[in-house]
């Protein structure tokens, strides 16, 4: 479920600040197991990563990632941005 919940919320982040012109673009969100982890990424074709996010969302997926041990890296994905979301998986 937090991962569910961390992943609605990045995709809405897309959906906020990725297209600001109005135009269209895509938003794709991949799941994975590679065995000792769960990476999940949201990636959109939008004007980009901002450096520091600092919005409500943005602190609520950092801190539900802490408290899943895992960890959010935000790339450039020319064009776009790419949220790359790392979780050990549970034994």
């Amino acid at each position: 479920m937090p991962i569910g919940i961390i992943v609605n919320e990045l995709v809405t982040n897309s959906l906020k600040y990725a297209f600001t012109d109005e135009r269209n673009g895509i938003i794709e969100i991949d799941i994975r197991n590679d065995g000792a982890e769960v990476i999940a990424t949201v990636a959109d074709n939008g004007v980009g990563c901002v450096k520091e996010p600092k919005g409500v969302g943005s602190t609520l997926v950092h801190l539900m990632a802490n408290q899943l041990h895992g960890a959010v890296y935000r790339e450039d994905a020319n064009p776009g941005c790419r949220v790359v979301l790392r979780l050990p998986r549970e034994n």
